[in-house]
């Protein structure tokens, strides 16, 4: 679920929340979305040889700020203890 980071000011909060409802982000499709992208991530790292120049490319790809979904995959690399370059 999509929620305004906390770190942001009280007074931004309320603007963030909205915009989160303005654009659905929480609606079934997006979160089913987002827990496929994560799945399917997760199935592939389990398959590559993490120190292979081909694990490493796809990894790239995937943490690219213009891929779809890319923060919640750098959280999920984070997780499971990749170093990601910010």
């Amino acid at each position: 679920m999509i929620r305004p980071m906390p770190e942001i000011p009280c007074s931004h909060q309320e603007m963030a929340q909205q915009m989160i409802m303005d654009l659905k982000l929480n609606a079934p499709h997006h979160i089913q979305m987002r827990k496929d992208r994560l799945s399917i991530i997760s199935r592939h790292l389990d398959i590559l040889d993490q120190d292979s120049e081909e694990a490493q490319e796809y990894l790239s790809t995937m943490i690219d700020r213009t891929s779809p979904l890319s923060s919640i995959v750098r959280a999920l690399l984070d997780d499971l203890g990749f170093d990601i370059d910010e």
